[in-house]
């Protein structure tokens, strides 16, 4: 008696639970990464198109100085 196969058959769900989660994680994180760079692609082409191209987008807060 040394190998109980009885043992062996309550494994094998929890493991295939186990692979069944990290496979789901894997689908949702990929999803949200590809919706993230989709989104961050709309906004970066339609933030440019209506900016002047030599322009900053800020204003700096030093002034030039003058003598």
């Amino acid at each position: 008696m040394a190998s109980d196969p009885i043992g062996s058959e309550h494994r094998a769900p929890r493991r295939a639970r186990r692979w069944v989660r990290e496979i789901v994680l894997a689908a949702v994180l990929t999803v949200a990464a590809v919706a993230f760079i989709t989104a961050a692609l709309l906004r970066g082409n339609g933030a440019q198109q209506g900016a002047p191209q030599g322009a900053p987008p800020f204003e700096t807060a030093r002034k030039p100085v003058t003598k």
